[in-house]
C-alpha cells in the first residue's frame, strides 16, 4: 500500500461522520419528480432485463441490490459492459484484474449472463458504432422487457455515451416494443424532474450488494466506504415523499421512461453535465455536491416526462 493510500484510510473514517450528517440532509432536500413510482410495481411484467454498464461495478453502484431484488422475483438479469477495463491505454493486465473482479461480482448478485466489449476506458464515444453492431450480433436484444443503463446527465463520457449508444438501438428498431427504459444514478446524475422512480431496499439485498462492493478492490478512484452511507442516506428521498421507510436499509433511485420519453431526452442539452463532478469521494463529497447545486435548475427544467 502507497503512503497516499494509508493517509486516505487513516482520514476517510473522519470524513465520512460529516459525510453521514451531510447526506442526511441532501437527501432530505433533493428535487424529484411530482410523481414518483415503486419499482417493484414493474416487476410482474419484466422476465428479462438488461443492464448496460460502462464500466466494471457501475452497475453495483447504481442498481446492485434491485439487481439482487430482481433475481428474488425470478427475473432473469443480463450484464453487458461496454468497455473491458483497460484504463491508459492497452493496459491488458488491468482489465484481467477487473473482469475478474467483475465475474465474482457476477455470482455474488446471481447474474444470469455478462458479456463484454473490448473498447478502452473513456472511448466509448468514439467507439458508438462498434458498440452497437456488438450488441446487435451477441445479444437478442428485442427480447428484454426492460434496459437499465447511466444518465446522459453524468459527469462522466463513457456514462453519457452508454445512454446515446442506447438511444442509436432504440431509434433504430432494435429493442423491444413496449420495453422500459431505467437510468440509475451515479455521480448524483438523477435528480429533479428526471428522478420518477425508486428502489426501496430491505436488508438482504443491501447485504449482497456491499458484499460485491468488496470484490472491486482494482477500484482507487471510488470511495466504498461513502457510497454504502449514499445507498442509506437516500432514504431521505422516500421520506420527503412521506413514505414509511421504518423497514428498509437503503434506496435506489432511477429515472422511469418508455422509448418516446427516451428520444426526448436525448435532444435535450447536457452540456452542464460535463461541468458537474463526481459523487463517490469521501474527502471531496461535500464540496463537489455542493457545486452541482449550481446545475439543478438544469434539472427542474427537464419537461421530458
Amino acid at each position: 500500500m502507497s503512503l497516499k493510500e494509508q493517509i486516505k484510510k487513516i482520514i476517510e473514517p473522519i470524513f465520512n461522520i460529516r459525510n453521514k450528517s451531510y447526506l442526511e440532509k441532501y437527501y432530505k432536500s433533493i428535487d424529484t419528480n411530482e410523481n414518483i413510482y415503486n419499482i417493484d410495481d414493474d416487476f410482474s411484467k419484466l422476465k428479462r432485463v438488461l443492464v448496460l454498464a460502462p464500466h466494471q461495478d457501475d452497475e453495483t453502484i447504481g442498481l446492485g441490490a434491485t439487481i439482487s431484488k430482481m433475481k428474488s422475483y425470478g427475473i432473469i438479469v443480463d450484464l453487458i459492459y461496454l468497455t473491458d477495463g483497460r484504463i491508459n491505454g492497452d493496459n491488458t493486465n488491468i482489465s484481467e484484474i477487473r473482469i475478474q473482479e467483475a465475474n465474482k461480482m457476477k455470482d455474488i448478485l446471481a447474474i444470469d449472463n455478462m458479456y463484454l466489449i473490448d473498447n478502452i476506458n473513456d472511448t466509448l464515444e468514439e467507439k458508438m458504432d462498434y458498440t452497437s453492431e456488438f450488441m446487435i450480433n451477441n445479444l437478442k436484444l428485442d427480447e428484454y422487457d426492460a434496459y437499465f443503463f447511466t444518465s446522459r446527465f453524468d459527469c462522466h463520457k463513457d456514462h453519457r455515451s452508454t445512454f446515446d449508444v442506447l438511444v442509436n438501438l432504440c431509434k433504430n428498431n432494435k429493442l423491444k416494443k413496449d420495453s422500459i427504459f431505467y437510468m440509475y444514478d451515479i455521480n448524483n446524475s438523477i435528480q429533479g424532474e428526471i428522478l420518477n422512480c425508486i428502489s426501496m431496499i430491505k436488508n438482504k439485498e443491501l447485504s449482497d450488494k456491499w458484499k460485491a462492493y468488496e470484490v472491486f478492490k482494482s477500484q482507487k478512484y471510488i470511495t466504498f466506504s461513502t457510497i454504502k452511507i449514499i445507498d442509506n442516506k437516500k432514504l431521505g428521498i422516500a421520506k420527503n415523499k412521506g413514505i414509511d421507510i421504518s423497514n428498509f436499509d437503503g434506496l435506489e433511485c432511477f429515472c422511469r421512461i418508455n422509448s418516446e420519453q427516451l428520444i426526448n431526452i436525448s435532444k435535450i442539452d447536457n452540456s452542464f453535465a460535463k461541468k458537474m463532478n463526481t459523487a463517490t469521494s469521501s474527502i471531496k463529497l461535500k464540496k463537489f455536491l455542493e457545486e452541482n447545486k449550481n446545475y439543478r435548475n438544469n434539472f427542474k427544467n427537464i419537461q421530458s416526462l
